[in-house]
């Protein structure tokens, strides 16, 4: 054979290569597609009353996932979040020598992943953070979505919702009209940066605008407790009279989550308005709907 001949069916041999890759290419990511899509409507289930329903939904797709010969990033990271999630089932039907062994599993197939999704208890964490030795070796754990690798992107509380304003000084005075809206990130595992702008009327208009620090578990659960302490300044306005003065604002809540996505909120708020004359104290209780965006 010639130079140019061997030349010739080289190249031949790489195109065919070349057209036998792009359908086993497309083949991959619609198995990845499939395997999202299998995955979300199993948590669906799982965050319904009808939980138990989810373990062999779970189960089914995590026998499929280990089947492969080899698996991808994403779909050992989607083995891990299975894994975990059925753990947490069983834990909640009473399996727990069944949920360890989920964790122990999730240790040998994804040694980096960590337990930060919501709906994930406290004792199941820590069970697995003991097993991994986390405490003593690896960083808190923050409070970004399990990915399996090390993610800078941390996810932002978004709330908005009802207030109801009662006044200390003034039985009178009690507004039951208003609206709240705050943010929040995280700087630390327990500590994050919060702002908020939150009003109501009645006879006259009273409106809050601040920011400060919030506390908080460093790792998801369902219910995500927080207590926060904000400084910044209130504006009342009657009869096209308005006036501005500094305020404390201290507050708790608690987040029920929903899903990864959307939870409901409650809280309990005493603010200080500070005058010449000595202030006056706003006791306000609110509630409403809070997103997680990452």
């Amino acid at each position: 054979m010639t130079w140019r001949g061997l030349v010739s069916r080289v190249a031949r041999v790489q195109v065919v290569v070349a057209v036998l890759a792009v359908p086993s290419i497309e083949a991959a990511q619609a198995n990845q597609a499939d395997f999202q899509a299998r995955f979300d409507r199993a948590l669906a289930v799982f965050n319904s009353p009808r939980q138990p329903e989810s373990i062999p939904q779970f189960s089914q797709l995590i026998d499929d996932l280990r089947s492969l010969r080899s698996r991808s990033n994403d779909q050992t990271t989607l083995l891990a979040r299975a894994l975990q999630y059925r753990a947490q089932a069983r834990e909640n039907v009473g399996q727990s020598a069944d949920a360890d062994a989920d964790l122990r599993l999730i240790r040998d197939v994804a040694p980096a992943f960590r337990l930060t999704d919501p709906g994930l208890s406290s004792s199941l964490v820590n069970r697995f953070n003991a097993m991994v030795g986390q405490n003593a070796q690896q960083p808190q754990p923050t409070r970004t979505r399990a990915t399996g690798t090390a993610s800078g992107r941390k996810p932002l509380f978004v709330s908005g919702g009802y207030q109801y304003v009662h006044f200390t000084d003034c039985d009178d005075c009690n507004q039951s009209k208003g609206g709240y809206f705050d943010i929040a990130g995280d700087i630390l595992p327990y500590v994050s940066w919060a702002g908020e702008v939150s009003g109501s009327s009645s006879d006259f208009s009273f409106m809050f605008f601040g920011a400060g620090a919030r506390f908080h578990p460093a790792a998801f659960t369902r219910l995500v407790p927080y207590g926060q302490v904000l400084f910044g300044g209130v504006r009342e306005s009657f009869d096209g009279f308005s006036e501005s003065k500094g305020a404390m604002h201290l507050s708790g809540a608690v987040d029920y989550l929903l899903n990864t996505k959307w939870g409901v909120r409650g809280g309990l708020t005493y603010m200080k308005a500070f005058e010449s004359g000595g202030g006056f104290g706003v006791i306000r209780i609110a509630v409403g709907v809070t997103a997680i965006v990452r």
